[in-house]
């Protein structure tokens, strides 16, 4: 029986040209990949699409679903109604539109006051935001 060795620089050589083989570009990584800026438009426009006129029967179906909470710029209070919107949906879609927006946020704009979410009311079976006059 004959044992036979091959040298260590053979297998180092073989693995380095497999590692070349697949290695792809970042930029052509990039250019398949949607951007952030992308995603979030399409994310906030299924929110909307799903959401649509929320039309209830009873205020307590009035719900407020918030975008952009932890973010600087001005929070978003879209509403919804439970009867015509699937609740757990929506929440799953802010909570994702949510988590892109804060990866475009720097960490020196981590502490920005929260807008209030608005009250709702329900008028000729439309779910409104409370309009609140302060002087």
């Amino acid at each position: 029986m004959t044992i036979s060795f091959v040298p260590i620089k053979t297998i180092f050589c073989a693995s380095s040209m497999l590692l070349l083989i697949s290695y792809k570009p970042a930029a052509e990584i990039a250019n398949n990949q949607p951007t952030n800026a992308e995603q979030l438009k399409k994310l906030k426009q299924h929110i909307k699409t799903l959401i649509n006129t929320p039309i209830a029967y009873n205020a307590k179906s009035c719900k407020v679903i918030t975008l952009n909470a932890n973010d600087c710029k001005p929070s978003q209070h879209l509403l919804y109604s439970t009867k015509t919107s699937d609740e757990q949906t929506l929440i799953s879609l802010a909570a994702r539109y949510n988590q892109l927006m804060s990866k475009q946020i720097s960490s020196t704009y981590s502490h920005c006051p929260a807008s209030p979410k608005p009250s709702t009311v329900l008028i000729r079976n439309v779910c409104m935001p409370v309009q609140l006059v302060t002087e």
